[in-house]
């Protein structure tokens, strides 16, 4: 036998020892192997909740060997809070199919749930959708669980973000100016800053954004075009645990400069 068939010879050899040897590995994962790797977090209870805080967008993922996820958030204190909530992936389905959030306190008493309901619904990702709930100071919980005829056989991404709901002000009325007008607006307690915004368009495409003192009540918009019809808008913001906390934009008021 020549030297360079002995070698061809070895080569097989080796390589037959080789596919025997990874067919022997895969013989011994487990089935749900595939959840080790798609599972983003280890918190199937209390005990492992992760935790989070506020204005934080938060990413989980669940399928059917992944049942339901627990989150942790300390409140700095007690107010509503708007949890913000998306469905990342999701198949298409004539099932009403949901995910449901639920609530519980320090103690692990239930404090409130809801559900998201998505049928037909074969886009990458859905629109967010949002509630709010009343929350005390310190420890709260959240689980995210399916809640479905249909299984998640494939691990199902979902993110969503928590802030406090700050009440909004009104405006009181718009006088116009030459090339100006003047804005007046309710005072909030507990407020740290306002907001004003204006544009030409009723959309409030391309508007402007100014930032007056808690003190204010009222402001004047100079050197703005003359004989213009504006849109203005107010809004407060609220300091808490550090962070600033907005409230939804006020009702549009219009007018014309002078």
């Amino acid at each position: 036998m020549s030297p360079s068939t002995s070698i061809m010879k070895l080569r097989s050899t080796c390589i037959t020892v080789a596919l025997i040897a990874a067919v022997s590995l895969l013989a011994l994962i487990p089935e749900r192997a595939h959840a080790a790797i798609d599972e983003v977090e280890n918190n199937n209870s209390f005990e492992a909740a992760t935790p989070i805080s506020m204005n934080q967008n938060v990413y989980g993922t669940i399928d059917s060997s992944d049942k339901e996820d627990y989150f942790e958030i300390n409140l700095p204190t007690s107010g509503t809070i708007k949890i913000t909530f998306a469905n990342d992936r999701f198949f298409k389905t004539s099932w009403n199919s949901r995910i449901g959030m639920d609530i519980y306190n320090g103690y692990f008493e239930p404090f409130g749930d809801t559900y998201f309901h998505y049928k037909n619904v074969s886009v990458k990702t859905t629109k967010p959708e949002s509630f709010t709930i009343n929350l005390k100071k310190g420890t709260n919980y959240i689980r995210v669980v399916p809640n479905s005829i249909v299984t998640f056989d494939e691990p199902h991404p979902y993110h969503f973000k928590l802030s406090y709901v700050v009440p909004g002000t009104t405006i009181k009325k718009v006088i116009p100016a030459k090339k100006a007008f003047t804005v007046k607006w309710t005072k909030k307690s507990g407020a740290a800053k306002y907001q004003i915004r204006y544009s030409t368009k009723k959309s409030m495409r391309g508007a402007k954004t100014i930032n007056v003192s808690k003190a204010a009540k009222s402001k004047k918009i100079k050197g703005l075009k003359s004989g213009k019809k504006y849109y203005v808008q107010v809004r407060a913001a609220k300091k808490i645990g550090g962070q600033l906390y907005y409230s939804n934009w006020s009702s549009k008021k219009s007018v014309r400069t002078k």
